[in-house]
Formats: C-alpha cells, structure tokens, sequence
C-alpha cells in the first residue's frame, strides 16, 4: 500500500507539512510506503479558460505535464491532500492546480461528448482519499475541506471526512494526523471499491456540507 500526499501550501515547511508527514509517519508504521509532493516545487500558471483542452492538449508552457507524470510515478492507492486556510479558502497554489488538472485530465471534452461516466473511471485511480486543513487565526476549515472533499470524489473510490483542525489546538490536531493515517490503511485494507451510484447522493451531501462530526 501506497499514499500520495500533495501538499498544497506555498510553504515546504510549517504546520501543514508536519500534518501531513506525522500522518505519513503513522501510516508507515501500518506497513505503507508514502509519497510527498510539494506544489510549490513546481510552476503552475493559471487557467486561460481557452477551452483548448477540449481537443485534448492545453497550450501554457509550464511545469503541469511534468507535475502528473510525477504524480502517476508514485503509484500511489490512497491520495492526500493538505492546505492551510487562506482567506476562508484554499491557497490559489492548489487551485490552479485543480483548474488546470480537470481540463489536461480530459474532463471538458468528456462533457462535450457525453462520455462523463467513461471520464469518471479513468480519473478515479486512489482507492481512498482524504483531506487535511489547518487554519491559525481565521478559522475557516469546513469551508476550505470541504473543496478538497468535493474534488476527491472525482478522484477517489472513496473518501474519509479528513481534518479540520486549528493551530491553536495542535497536539489535538497531531493526534488527529496520526489516526489519519491509521484509518487510511484500514480503509485500504478494506478495499471496498467505488460506492454505489445510489449512494453518490448521500455522499456528496454528507462530505460537502458539514454533516459530521468536527474533528
């Protein structure tokens, strides 16, 4: 078993990171290898909103190719991604990201030409996933998680409810990392696979809109 970690902070070092590796330290003891990429180690330019992708390449000359062929490197089973808060938000490092991956990664022309379920299984290839956020002194957390959650279900089998956890509570919120990557290897041990297409609706509910228990 295998766990990506994308960090999504401009910083290579501070408590997103040490979230992110203490939840990699405690997966590692159940066995796991981890991998972490940091976002900033790359240049990501923003979405020209062209729609170019739709023919099924994306003009900016930056580091993005390079960025997913490291990420498919990894050859990961569960993904992760981490964040502080910016401005009750997710940091514009990472949503570029996301921007630019939805139209390289096919989806566009996948719409267009109404092949969204075969889009769906070519994108969803981590068994689990989940989201870690930290926030010092503006709060924000559910807002900022629940973007990361709404983004794994289109990449994921199946995904945790993750971390919102503040800095000022942080042995609370390193314990919370650590069981993290417990639950990540026994999700993994599980392998239940996708959910049912039944179920999406009640997922998407429970996920995106604060309907569980704060961490």
């Amino acid at each position: 078993m295998k766990i990506l970690a994308i960090n999504g902070s401009p910083r290579k070092s501070g408590h997103t990171v040490e979230l992110m590796e203490t939840m990699m330290a405690s997966a590692r003891e159940q066995g796991a290898q981890t991998c972490l990429i940091h976002l900033a180690d790359y240049h990501i330019e923003h979405c020209g909103g062209c729609y170019t992708c739709i023919k099924g390449y994306c003009p900016q000359q930056d580091d993005m190719l390079r960025l997913l062929t490291d990420i498919q490197s990894c050859q990961a089973d569960a993904l992760v991604y981490g964040a502080p808060v910016f401005n009750f938000n997710l940091p514009g490092l990472l949503i570029d990201f996301w921007n630019r991956k939805t139209g390289m990664s096919g989806y566009f022309r996948a719409k267009e030409e109404g092949k969204m379920d075969e889009w769906l299984k070519q994108n969803r290839v981590w068994k689990v996933g989940a989201g870690i956020v930290q926030a010092g002194h503006s709060g924000g957390q559910k807002t900022a998680l629940k973007h990361i959650n709404f983004s794994l279900l289109g990449e994921c089998d199946r995904v945790l409810t993750g971390m919102a956890v503040h800095t000022r509570q942080w042995d609370k919120a390193l314990e919370d990392a650590d069981r993290l990557g417990k639950w990540l290897i026994e999700e993994l041990e599980k392998n239940k696979g996708p959910y049912p297409m039944w179920h999406m609706p009640f997922i998407y509910k429970r996920l995106t809109c604060f309907e569980f228990p704060r961490p």
